[in-house]
């Protein structure tokens, strides 16, 4: 489960995660194959830049992965604040 206090968003918990890391969004596009500009819209909770619930959830089981979060605990969060 997801540890962290308050509410957090899907963008928000990814992004800590990749700094965190010491990653880019360029090392997460080529590692993921993710085009960077559906990362950036991933990281500010602009799911609507990104052309399908299908591809969304996709990008963010992939990017979730990438950075050690569990894919499903994101999807959970993913769910709440989409509704």
């Amino acid at each position: 489960m997801i540890d962290t206090p308050g509410r957090q968003t899907p963008g928000e918990l990814l992004s800590r995660r990749r700094e965190a890391s010491g990653r880019s969004l360029v090392e997460l596009a080529t590692a993921t194959k993710i085009p960077l500009p559906m990362l950036q819209a991933i990281e500010l909770d602009e799911y609507h830049k990104i052309s399908g619930e299908l591809y969304v959830k996709s990008f963010l089981r992939s990017y979730a992965t990438e950075v050690g979060v569990e894919p499903e605990d994101v999807l959970q969060l993913y769910a709440a604040f989409t509704g």
